[in-house]
């Protein structure tokens, strides 16, 4: 039985976008184990995990012992196949499996940090991809413009590349439907929550902290709401440890009761059912996941321009796309779609459609069970676009 290390440097991005993939390989023959990071263990049942000392900073002193960790773990285990998820995680598990001697090199990226600020930021991605791409034999990515990167600042071959049409692991589609919350449940959700049935409900689901821009989008509200006094803010999410946002926290005391956080929901459909849109102003996204679920929950969206925003929304059709940074067009957009409830209808049933054309999960695993099999059977497999 061919044996997988899935490895991440966070339980959440193991939760949210590595376990789909681990349980789709796992139905598939494989024995998938997986390696994780952050402050507290974690059990992620069925499968054996490993609990590591990796952090997101690549500062971290812990992230020295997670690469001798990781190193003698593919030793000991001998897997066929390492897979790595996020930068930090990316470097060090690419740098172990070299060291290991591990057959195949897998790596999604989720997300660069090319372009982006500070700069020193950018370099330093830059260096580690630059070096880690030598120890990879094959990438799965979700924008177009992190395969030119990956090809060009990298070298990496087109046919070591795969682009895939929805960021994570796909879209659960019976999950994320609309037909399963009629209005009456939506009535009932919203009243639990203290959202009353004449509010105009924003929603934001995520990490609550600076790179995902929640400061942009509290202001925006703050200021929509001196003309639409119904307007509230649902937040699903929470800060992850080390965060030093406190602008976010000062503008969410001002805010007070316009917003409501649930934190960290493993309901997420069920509080999308209770939005009327979905905003993402983040800085930068390998996709944009929640813009793909918020679709398939037939909601329109408003979103900053990253790259990955730019694969999933269709701008004008499924949502709005704004500059990233910018309060002012952000609040432009939220305000275009709060004040037309027929705009938002018709874009939200383009959203479904677009969901159900390219975001299925059912598609991604059969893209990554391919390239999988051709890594292990057949060498490199041929660049595949399946969308």
């Amino acid at each position: 039985m061919t044996r997988i290390l899935q490895v991440a440097t966070l339980p959440l991005t193991m939760r949210l976008f590595v376990m789909p993939l681990a349980e789709a390989l796992a139905e598939r023959g494989y024995q998938v184990e997986l390696a994780y990071g952050g402050s507290e263990p974690w059990q992620p049942a069925p499968f054996v995990g490993y609990h590591l000392p990796l952090r997101r900073s690549p500062f971290h002193p812990g992230n020295a012992s997670a690469l001798w960790e990781l190193t003698q773990l593919m030793r000991a285990r001998r897997y066929e196949v390492v897979h790595v998820h996020t930068p930090v995680a990316g470097a060090l598990g690419r740098l172990a499996a070299r060291a290991a001697g591990v057959p195949v090199v897998a790596y999604t990226m989720h997300g660069s940090f090319w372009g982006t600020h500070p700069r020193w930021r950018a370099a330093l991605f830059d260096v580690l991809e630059r070096r880690s791409a030598q120890w990879t034999s094959h990438v799965f990515v979700f924008n177009d413009e992190d395969a030119g990167d990956l090809r060009h600042r990298c070298h990496i071959a087109p046919e070591r590349l795969t682009r895939l049409p929805v960021g994570g692991a796909g879209v659960d589609l019976e999950r994320f439907d609309p037909n399963r919350f009629p209005p009456e449940t939506v009535s009932k959700l919203r009243e639990e929550l203290g959202l009353c049935e004449l509010d105009t409900v924003v929603g934001y689901v995520g990490r609550i902290d600076r790179d995902k821009g929640v400061s942009k989008l509290l202001r925006a509200v703050a200021q929509l709401r001196q003309e639409y006094p119904r307007l509230r803010l649902l937040l699903v999410g929470g800060r992850t440890a080390g965060d030093r946002d406190a602008l976010t926290g000062a503008l969410l005391a001002e805010l007070g009761t316009a917003a409501v956080g649930t934190g960290f929901s493993n309901d997420v459909p069920a509080l999308m059912a209770c939005m009327d849109l979905v905003v993402s102003p983040s800085y930068r996204d390998g996709f944009g996941m929640v813009l793909a679920e918020a679709a398939a929950m037939q909601k329109p969206v408003v979103a900053t321009a990253t790259r990955g925003s730019r694969s999933a929304v269709v701008d004008g059709v499924t949502g709005l796309l704004t500059p990233i940074g910018d309060v002012a067009a952000l609040a432009l957009a939220i305000e275009r779609l709060i004040s037309d409830a027929a705009t938002r209808a018709q874009m939200g049933r383009a959203a479904r459609q677009l969901a159900v054309e390219r975001f299925d999960r059912r598609t991604v695993m059969s893209i990554y069970q391919a390239a999988y099999t051709g890594l292990l059977n057949n060498g490199i497999p041929r660049a595949r676009r399946d969308y």
